[in-house]
């Protein structure tokens, strides 16, 4: 993995913890070349980080670098 990957990723949890979540390991996106997925163990909300977003795409993005956690745990269907 990249330095750049790297850097994307800590920066992606560093902004989630701002926010008070607590995120799962990073997981790579099937059949997607540089983009990992995570989620806050507690409301399940996500954030994605992107190496090579397309130009209406941001490198870090989700509700977890967006709103606070409150704690409440959400279904996504």
């Amino acid at each position: 993995m990249s330095e750049k990957a790297q850097r994307l990723k800590k920066e992606a949890r560093l902004a989630a913890q701002r926010r008070g979540h607590y995120l799962d390991p990073f997981h790579q996106v099937a059949n997607h070349l540089g983009a990992w997925d995570s989620s806050c163990v507690k409301c399940g909300r996500g954030v994605q980080v992107r190496l090579y977003p397309l130009p209406n795409e941001i490198q870090i993005g989700g509700e977890c670098v967006a709103l606070d956690c409150d704690g409440e745990v959400r279904v996504h269907i």
